[in-house]
Protein backbone atom coordinates (compact mmCIF):
# COMPACT_ATOMS: atom_id res chain seq x y z
CA UNK A 1 0.00 0.00 0.00
CA UNK A 2 1.44 3.34 -1.11
CA UNK A 3 2.11 5.88 1.68
CA UNK A 4 0.52 9.31 1.28
CA UNK A 5 2.10 12.65 2.19
CA UNK A 6 0.90 16.16 1.31
CA UNK A 7 0.28 19.67 2.58
CA UNK A 8 -3.38 19.92 3.60
CA UNK A 9 -5.66 21.70 6.03
CA UNK A 10 -6.64 20.13 9.34
CA UNK A 11 -9.88 21.02 11.06
CA UNK A 12 -9.59 21.39 14.83
CA UNK A 13 -11.59 22.79 17.75
CA UNK A 14 -11.06 26.47 18.57
CA UNK A 15 -9.27 26.12 21.88
CA UNK A 16 -10.32 29.49 23.30
CA UNK A 17 -14.01 28.94 22.51
CA UNK A 18 -13.94 25.41 23.91
CA UNK A 19 -12.16 26.49 27.11
CA UNK A 20 -14.69 29.30 27.67
CA UNK A 21 -17.62 26.97 27.10
CA UNK A 22 -16.26 24.36 29.55
CA UNK A 23 -15.69 27.09 32.18
CA UNK A 24 -19.33 28.19 31.89
CA UNK A 25 -20.57 24.59 32.12
CA UNK A 26 -18.46 23.94 35.24
CA UNK A 27 -19.85 27.10 36.83
CA UNK A 28 -23.42 25.97 36.12
CA UNK A 29 -22.83 22.49 37.58
CA UNK A 30 -21.06 23.87 40.65
CA UNK A 31 -23.91 26.30 41.32
CA UNK A 32 -26.53 23.53 40.93
CA UNK A 33 -24.66 21.31 43.41
CA UNK A 34 -24.25 24.21 45.82
CA UNK A 35 -27.97 24.96 45.80
CA UNK A 36 -28.90 21.31 46.32
CA UNK A 37 -26.60 20.89 49.31
CA UNK A 38 -26.93 24.48 50.68
CA UNK A 39 -23.20 25.17 50.39
CA UNK A 40 -23.84 28.85 49.88
CA UNK A 41 -26.73 31.30 49.50
CA UNK A 42 -27.09 32.76 46.01
CA UNK A 43 -28.33 36.34 45.66
CA UNK A 44 -31.70 37.03 43.94
CA UNK A 45 -29.90 38.75 41.07
CA UNK A 46 -27.79 35.65 40.43
CA UNK A 47 -30.91 33.50 40.57
CA UNK A 48 -32.38 35.61 37.76
CA UNK A 49 -29.24 35.45 35.62
CA UNK A 50 -28.37 31.77 35.97
CA UNK A 51 -31.36 30.39 33.96
CA UNK A 52 -30.43 32.70 31.07
CA UNK A 53 -26.80 31.54 31.28
CA UNK A 54 -28.01 27.92 31.17
CA UNK A 55 -30.16 28.67 28.14
CA UNK A 56 -27.28 30.42 26.36
CA UNK A 57 -24.96 27.45 27.06
CA UNK A 58 -27.47 25.03 25.51
CA UNK A 59 -28.10 27.34 22.53
CA UNK A 60 -24.40 27.37 21.63
CA UNK A 61 -24.64 23.65 20.82
CA UNK A 62 -26.77 24.58 17.78
CA UNK A 63 -24.33 27.13 16.40
CA UNK A 64 -22.72 26.45 12.98
CA UNK A 65 -19.68 24.21 12.82
CA UNK A 66 -17.39 27.12 11.90
CA UNK A 67 -18.09 28.68 15.34
CA UNK A 68 -16.47 25.70 17.05
CA UNK A 69 -13.94 24.61 14.45
CA UNK A 70 -11.10 26.23 12.53
CA UNK A 71 -8.82 25.09 9.70
CA UNK A 72 -5.05 25.30 9.95
CA UNK A 73 -2.37 24.27 7.42
CA UNK A 74 -0.51 21.04 8.25
CA UNK A 75 1.68 18.33 6.74
CA UNK A 76 -0.10 14.97 6.74
CA UNK A 77 1.36 11.51 6.22
CA UNK A 78 -0.54 8.22 6.04
CA UNK A 79 1.38 4.94 6.18
CA UNK A 80 1.39 1.54 7.89
CA UNK A 81 1.76 3.22 11.31
CA UNK A 82 -1.37 5.38 10.92
CA UNK A 83 -2.19 9.05 10.40
CA UNK A 84 0.55 11.59 11.15
CA UNK A 85 0.03 15.37 11.42
CA UNK A 86 3.19 17.51 11.38
CA UNK A 87 5.28 14.47 12.30
CA UNK A 88 3.09 13.42 15.26
CA UNK A 89 1.08 10.18 15.17
CA UNK A 90 -2.55 11.24 15.69
CA UNK A 91 -4.41 7.95 15.11
CA UNK A 92 -2.59 4.60 15.08
CA UNK A 93 -3.38 2.19 12.22
CA UNK A 94 -4.91 -0.44 14.50
CA UNK A 95 -7.32 2.17 15.93
CA UNK A 96 -8.71 3.34 12.58
CA UNK A 97 -12.38 2.40 12.29
CA UNK A 98 -13.87 4.14 9.25
CA UNK A 99 -13.27 6.94 6.78
CA UNK A 100 -15.28 8.86 4.21
CA UNK A 101 -14.58 11.44 1.51
CA UNK A 102 -17.08 14.23 2.13
CA UNK A 103 -17.55 17.94 1.40
CA UNK A 104 -19.38 19.59 -1.48
CA UNK A 105 -17.20 22.63 -2.24
CA UNK A 106 -13.99 20.90 -1.17
CA UNK A 107 -12.76 17.34 -0.75
CA UNK A 108 -12.50 16.46 2.94
CA UNK A 109 -11.59 13.15 4.52
CA UNK A 110 -13.39 12.38 7.79
CA UNK A 111 -11.48 9.68 9.70
CA UNK A 112 -12.70 7.99 12.88
CA UNK A 113 -10.48 6.09 15.28
CA UNK A 114 -13.00 5.25 17.99
CA UNK A 115 -14.19 7.29 20.96
CA UNK A 116 -12.71 10.83 21.02
CA UNK A 117 -10.32 9.94 18.18
CA UNK A 118 -11.29 11.63 14.93
CA UNK A 119 -9.76 13.89 12.31
CA UNK A 120 -11.04 15.90 9.36
CA UNK A 121 -8.48 16.57 6.62
CA UNK A 122 -9.13 19.10 3.85
CA UNK A 123 -7.50 17.99 0.57
CA UNK A 124 -7.09 19.94 -2.66
CA UNK A 125 -8.84 17.45 -4.97
CA UNK A 126 -11.09 14.43 -4.76
CA UNK A 127 -8.32 12.19 -6.10
CA UNK A 128 -5.97 13.39 -3.35
CA UNK A 129 -8.64 12.69 -0.73
CA UNK A 130 -9.21 9.20 -2.14
CA UNK A 131 -5.45 8.52 -2.13
CA UNK A 132 -5.29 9.49 1.56
CA UNK A 133 -8.20 7.17 2.37
CA UNK A 134 -6.60 4.27 0.45
CA UNK A 135 -3.24 4.81 2.19
CA UNK A 136 -5.01 4.44 5.54
CA UNK A 137 -6.63 1.19 4.39
CA UNK A 138 -10.12 2.73 4.62
CA UNK A 139 -10.94 2.85 0.91
CA UNK A 140 -13.72 1.02 -0.88
CA UNK A 141 -11.65 -2.14 -1.39
CA UNK A 142 -9.89 -1.99 1.98
CA UNK A 143 -12.51 -1.60 4.70
CA UNK A 144 -16.21 -1.61 5.53
CA UNK A 145 -17.80 1.79 6.13
CA UNK A 146 -20.77 1.84 8.51
CA UNK A 147 -23.34 4.44 9.48
CA UNK A 148 -26.56 4.50 11.55
CA UNK A 149 -29.79 4.64 9.54
CA UNK A 150 -33.21 5.62 10.86
CA UNK A 151 -35.83 2.87 11.31
CA UNK A 152 -39.63 3.03 11.35
CA UNK A 153 -39.48 3.19 15.17
CA UNK A 154 -38.05 6.71 14.90
CA UNK A 155 -41.58 8.12 14.74
CA UNK A 156 -41.84 7.26 18.45
CA UNK A 157 -38.76 9.32 19.28
CA UNK A 158 -40.63 12.54 20.25
CA UNK A 159 -42.77 10.55 22.72
CA UNK A 160 -39.65 8.89 24.13
CA UNK A 161 -37.92 12.23 24.60
CA UNK A 162 -41.04 13.65 26.24
CA UNK A 163 -41.21 10.80 28.74
CA UNK A 164 -37.51 11.21 29.45
CA UNK A 165 -37.90 14.90 30.22
CA UNK A 166 -40.94 14.14 32.40
CA UNK A 167 -38.96 11.65 34.50
CA UNK A 168 -36.11 14.12 34.92
CA UNK A 169 -38.61 16.86 35.80
CA UNK A 170 -40.22 14.71 38.49
CA UNK A 171 -36.80 13.90 39.97
CA UNK A 172 -35.84 17.59 39.99
CA UNK A 173 -39.20 18.56 41.50
CA UNK A 174 -38.79 16.06 44.33
CA UNK A 175 -35.34 17.46 45.10
CA UNK A 176 -36.62 21.07 45.20
CA UNK A 177 -39.75 20.24 47.21
CA UNK A 178 -37.98 18.19 49.84
CA UNK A 179 -35.12 20.73 50.10
CA UNK A 180 -32.77 17.95 51.09
CA UNK A 181 -29.44 17.08 49.56
CA UNK A 182 -29.91 13.43 50.52
CA UNK A 183 -33.34 13.34 48.87
CA UNK A 184 -31.94 14.97 45.74
CA UNK A 185 -29.20 12.35 45.47
CA UNK A 186 -31.75 9.56 46.07
CA UNK A 187 -34.05 10.94 43.36
CA UNK A 188 -31.19 11.14 40.88
CA UNK A 189 -29.97 7.64 41.73
CA UNK A 190 -33.45 6.27 41.01
CA UNK A 191 -34.35 8.42 37.99
CA UNK A 192 -31.06 8.64 36.11
CA UNK A 193 -30.43 4.87 35.60
CA UNK A 194 -34.02 4.43 34.43
CA UNK A 195 -33.65 7.26 31.94
CA UNK A 196 -30.31 5.96 30.64
CA UNK A 197 -31.68 2.43 30.22
CA UNK A 198 -34.71 3.78 28.39
CA UNK A 199 -32.59 5.89 26.04
CA UNK A 200 -30.29 2.90 25.35
CA UNK A 201 -33.24 0.72 24.34
CA UNK A 202 -34.70 3.47 22.16
CA UNK A 203 -31.36 4.15 20.46
CA UNK A 204 -31.13 0.51 19.38
CA UNK A 205 -34.69 0.58 18.05
CA UNK A 206 -34.54 3.98 16.38
CA UNK A 207 -31.29 3.37 14.50
CA UNK A 208 -29.90 0.33 12.72
CA UNK A 209 -26.29 -0.05 11.51
CA UNK A 210 -25.66 -0.16 7.76
CA UNK A 211 -22.31 -1.57 6.62
CA UNK A 212 -21.05 -0.72 3.14
CA UNK A 213 -18.57 -3.36 1.98
CA UNK A 214 -16.88 -4.23 -1.28
CA UNK A 215 -19.42 -7.00 -1.93
CA UNK A 216 -22.68 -5.37 -0.80
CA UNK A 217 -24.53 -3.79 2.10
CA UNK A 218 -25.46 -5.36 5.43
CA UNK A 219 -28.53 -3.64 6.92
CA UNK A 220 -29.48 -4.22 10.55
CA UNK A 221 -27.99 -6.30 13.31
CA UNK A 222 -28.16 -9.85 14.61
CA UNK A 223 -30.60 -12.37 13.14
CA UNK A 224 -32.62 -9.60 11.50
CA UNK A 225 -29.68 -8.36 9.44
CA UNK A 226 -30.26 -8.27 5.69
CA UNK A 227 -27.43 -8.61 3.16
CA UNK A 228 -27.94 -6.87 -0.19
CA UNK A 229 -25.30 -7.77 -2.83
CA UNK A 230 -24.48 -5.12 -5.41
CA UNK A 231 -25.74 -7.20 -8.32
CA UNK A 232 -29.27 -6.65 -6.95
CA UNK A 233 -28.81 -2.86 -6.70
CA UNK A 234 -30.02 -1.07 -9.84
CA UNK A 235 -29.62 2.54 -8.69
CA UNK A 236 -28.53 4.76 -5.80
CA UNK A 237 -30.16 8.16 -5.25
CA UNK A 238 -30.70 10.74 -2.53
CA UNK A 239 -34.28 11.71 -1.72
CA UNK A 240 -34.12 13.90 1.37
CA UNK A 241 -33.93 12.73 4.04
CA UNK A 242 -33.22 9.21 2.71
CA UNK A 243 -30.72 7.35 0.58
CA UNK A 244 -32.81 5.20 -1.77
CA UNK A 245 -31.50 1.95 -3.26
CA UNK A 246 -33.42 0.76 -6.29
CA UNK A 247 -33.44 -3.07 -6.16
CA UNK A 248 -34.03 -5.39 -9.11
CA UNK A 249 -37.38 -7.16 -8.77
CA UNK A 250 -38.01 -5.75 -5.26
CA UNK A 251 -39.37 -2.57 -3.67
CA UNK A 252 -36.73 0.13 -3.12
CA UNK A 253 -34.75 0.10 0.11
CA UNK A 254 -34.81 3.44 1.95
CA UNK A 255 -31.99 4.23 4.37
CA UNK A 256 -33.17 7.15 6.49
CA UNK A 257 -30.66 9.83 7.44
CA UNK A 258 -32.55 12.64 9.21
CA UNK A 259 -31.34 16.23 9.05
CA UNK A 260 -30.21 16.11 12.70
CA UNK A 261 -27.95 13.12 12.12
CA UNK A 262 -24.75 15.13 11.61
CA UNK A 263 -25.28 17.04 14.84
CA UNK A 264 -25.15 20.37 13.05
CA UNK A 265 -26.80 22.42 10.30
CA UNK A 266 -28.94 20.80 7.63
CA UNK A 267 -26.30 21.49 4.98
CA UNK A 268 -23.87 19.28 6.90
CA UNK A 269 -26.38 16.43 7.07
CA UNK A 270 -27.01 16.82 3.34
CA UNK A 271 -23.24 16.56 2.78
CA UNK A 272 -23.21 13.31 4.76
CA UNK A 273 -26.04 11.85 2.68
CA UNK A 274 -24.34 12.76 -0.61
CA UNK A 275 -20.98 11.39 0.60
CA UNK A 276 -22.48 8.07 1.77
CA UNK A 277 -24.43 7.68 -1.47
CA UNK A 278 -21.23 8.35 -3.41
CA UNK A 279 -19.39 5.72 -1.32
CA UNK A 280 -22.09 3.14 -2.15
CA UNK A 281 -21.90 4.03 -5.85
CA UNK A 282 -18.09 3.71 -5.86
CA UNK A 283 -18.26 0.34 -4.12
CA UNK A 284 -20.92 -0.84 -6.57
CA UNK A 285 -18.82 0.29 -9.54
CA UNK A 286 -15.71 -1.39 -8.12
CA UNK A 287 -17.62 -4.65 -7.75
CA UNK A 288 -18.22 -4.94 -11.49
CA UNK A 289 -16.81 -8.27 -12.57
CA UNK A 290 -13.18 -8.15 -13.55
CA UNK A 291 -11.44 -10.62 -15.88
CA UNK A 292 -12.27 -13.78 -13.92
CA UNK A 293 -12.12 -16.96 -15.96
CA UNK A 294 -15.50 -18.71 -15.84
CA UNK A 295 -13.80 -22.12 -15.70
CA UNK A 296 -11.97 -21.23 -12.47
CA UNK A 297 -15.05 -19.76 -10.80
CA UNK A 298 -17.16 -22.77 -11.80
CA UNK A 299 -14.47 -25.08 -10.45
CA UNK A 300 -14.44 -23.54 -6.96
CA UNK A 301 -18.25 -23.15 -6.70
CA UNK A 302 -20.17 -25.83 -4.74
CA UNK A 303 -22.40 -26.67 -7.69
CA UNK A 304 -24.36 -29.88 -7.12
CA UNK A 305 -21.82 -31.26 -4.62
CA UNK A 306 -22.66 -31.82 -0.98
CA UNK A 307 -21.01 -29.25 1.33
CA UNK A 308 -18.54 -31.75 2.79
CA UNK A 309 -17.59 -33.04 -0.68
CA UNK A 310 -17.09 -29.48 -1.91
CA UNK A 311 -14.81 -28.55 1.03
CA UNK A 312 -12.77 -31.74 0.60
CA UNK A 313 -12.37 -31.06 -3.13
CA UNK A 314 -11.22 -27.47 -2.47
CA UNK A 315 -8.54 -28.64 -0.04
CA UNK A 316 -7.20 -31.01 -2.72
CA UNK A 317 -7.65 -28.64 -5.63
CA UNK A 318 -4.04 -27.44 -5.96
CA UNK A 319 -2.48 -30.83 -5.26
CA UNK A 320 -4.72 -33.42 -6.90
CA UNK A 321 -4.36 -34.25 -10.61
CA UNK A 322 -8.08 -34.99 -10.78
CA UNK A 323 -9.02 -31.30 -10.69
CA UNK A 324 -7.15 -29.52 -13.44
CA UNK A 325 -8.17 -26.72 -15.73
CA UNK A 326 -5.99 -24.86 -18.21
CA UNK A 327 -3.79 -22.21 -16.60
CA UNK A 328 -5.11 -22.84 -13.08
CA UNK A 329 -2.67 -21.10 -10.76
CA UNK A 330 -2.60 -19.08 -7.57
CA UNK A 331 -3.23 -15.81 -9.45
CA UNK A 332 -6.46 -17.19 -10.93
CA UNK A 333 -7.64 -18.32 -7.49
CA UNK A 334 -6.74 -14.96 -5.97
CA UNK A 335 -8.78 -13.17 -8.64
CA UNK A 336 -11.84 -15.15 -7.58
CA UNK A 337 -11.14 -14.86 -3.83
CA UNK A 338 -10.78 -11.07 -3.99
CA UNK A 339 -13.46 -10.29 -6.58
CA UNK A 340 -16.58 -8.87 -4.85
CA UNK A 341 -18.62 -9.67 -7.99
CA UNK A 342 -18.15 -13.42 -7.45
CA UNK A 343 -20.56 -15.43 -5.32
CA UNK A 344 -19.64 -15.75 -1.66
CA UNK A 345 -19.34 -19.54 -1.92
CA UNK A 346 -16.98 -19.27 -4.91
CA UNK A 347 -14.77 -16.77 -3.07
CA UNK A 348 -14.64 -19.01 0.00
CA UNK A 349 -13.82 -22.03 -2.17
CA UNK A 350 -10.94 -20.20 -3.88
CA UNK A 351 -9.60 -19.07 -0.49
CA UNK A 352 -9.86 -22.63 0.84
CA UNK A 353 -7.86 -23.88 -2.15
CA UNK A 354 -5.20 -21.22 -1.49
CA UNK A 355 -5.03 -21.82 2.29
CA UNK A 356 -2.39 -24.63 2.32
CA UNK A 357 0.12 -22.47 0.40
CA UNK A 358 -0.43 -19.14 2.17
CA UNK A 359 2.62 -17.38 3.57
CA UNK A 360 2.61 -14.37 5.91
CA UNK A 361 2.01 -11.94 3.03
CA UNK A 362 -0.81 -14.11 1.67
CA UNK A 363 -2.52 -14.21 5.07
CA UNK A 364 -2.40 -10.43 5.28
CA UNK A 365 -3.85 -10.22 1.78
CA UNK A 366 -6.70 -12.57 2.72
CA UNK A 367 -7.41 -10.59 5.92
CA UNK A 368 -7.62 -7.43 3.82
CA UNK A 369 -10.20 -9.13 1.56
CA UNK A 370 -12.17 -10.17 4.65
CA UNK A 371 -12.08 -6.64 6.09
CA UNK A 372 -13.81 -5.31 2.97
CA UNK A 373 -16.65 -7.87 3.12
CA UNK A 374 -20.09 -6.85 4.38
CA UNK A 375 -21.48 -10.41 4.07
CA UNK A 376 -20.92 -11.70 7.66
CA UNK A 377 -20.49 -15.42 6.87
CA UNK A 378 -17.95 -14.76 4.13
CA UNK A 379 -16.03 -12.30 6.34
CA UNK A 380 -15.78 -14.88 9.15
CA UNK A 381 -14.75 -17.62 6.72
CA UNK A 382 -11.95 -15.58 5.13
CA UNK A 383 -10.72 -14.47 8.56
CA UNK A 384 -10.56 -18.09 9.76
CA UNK A 385 -8.75 -19.21 6.61
CA UNK A 386 -6.17 -16.46 7.18
CA UNK A 387 -5.27 -17.85 10.61
CA UNK A 388 -1.99 -19.72 10.68
CA UNK A 389 -2.97 -22.27 13.34
CA UNK A 390 -6.74 -22.49 12.83
CA UNK A 391 -8.61 -25.70 13.60
CA UNK A 392 -9.30 -27.41 10.21
CA UNK A 393 -12.57 -28.92 11.46
CA UNK A 394 -13.86 -25.55 12.63
CA UNK A 395 -12.75 -23.87 9.40
CA UNK A 396 -14.48 -26.53 7.28
CA UNK A 397 -17.72 -26.15 9.25
CA UNK A 398 -17.69 -22.37 8.76
CA UNK A 399 -17.00 -22.65 5.01
CA UNK A 400 -19.72 -25.29 4.55
CA UNK A 401 -22.36 -22.79 5.72
CA UNK A 402 -21.79 -20.86 2.47
CA UNK A 403 -22.50 -23.88 0.26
Amino acid sequence: MQPFEADVQIERTRRGVFAGYMAVMLLIMANAAAQAFHWWVVSPTANLLLPWINLAAVATLFLPRRFWRERVPARVRADDAGLHVDGRLVIARDRLRRGLVTGAARSDVAVSGGVLRAARVGCRTHDEAQALLDALGLGVSGAVYWFPARTSASRHLPVALGLTMAVLGVAAGMAVTLRSGTAAVAALLVGLPAVLAFLLVMSRRVHQPVRVGADGLLVGRGKRARFVPYDRVASVSVERPDIVLGLRGEPPLRLGLPDARAGGPREQAAESREAIARRIEEARAASVRADVRPAVEALVAPGARRPDEWVRAMRQLTTSHEYRVPALDADALWRVAEDPACAAASRAGAALALAPSLDAEGRLRLRAAAAACAEPRLRVALDKLAEEDGDPGEVDAIVQRLA
